[in-house]
């Protein structure tokens, strides 16, 4: 067997994740070492990655070092990797939150109505019973009544 002299292809590391990286690198003041060491990355790795030699990392990892560089919203180093759709517009992130928390909100407003329901599912079933036993004590008076009156017909 002999040994291939085919030029091995390049992983395909889109340049605008290449230059959204370096911009923010940048920007945020860090080395490589200390954005590799955040997210748990080797050093060559990343350097690596920056010069095209090795492919994208896992979209976990993509959000961690946008995160660790602080873009905003992280999602746009996905984005820029083409492992996310490009949409029209800033994505404000306070949005998303503001969102989650209604949500949030909502489900215990949900989890609230549920449990008061449950409590007058019990205070109905109650009421039903005590209806009942109403219903039972008149209809004991009108039988009393009944038997009374066949006695005071009887006496006389």
């Amino acid at each position: 067997m002999g040994v291939s002299l085919e030029k091995r292809e390049e992983p395909k590391v889109p340049e605008s994740f290449i230059t959204l990286f370096r911009e923010s690198l940048e920007k945020s003041g860090f080395t490589v070492v200390e954005v590799a060491e955040k997210v748990d990355l080797s050093q060559s790795y990343l350097s690596r990655l920056l010069s095209r030699e090795r492919g994208l990392p896992p979209d976990e990892k993509i959000i961690q070092l946008a995160k660790a560089l602080k873009i905003d919203p992280p999602e746009a180093l996905l984005v820029a990797a083409g492992k996310l759709p490009a949409t029209k517009g800033h994505v404000d992130s306070s949005k998303i939150d503001e969102s989650l928390r209604k949500i949030e909100e909502l489900s215990r407003e949900s989890k609230a109505i549920k449990e008061a329901a449950k409590k007058n599912a019990v205070v109905a079933t109650a009421l039903v019973g005590i209806l009942g036993l109403a219903g039972l004590i008149l209809g004991l008076v009108a039988l009393y009544k009944k038997i009374t009156k066949g006695l005071d017909e009887n006496e006389a």
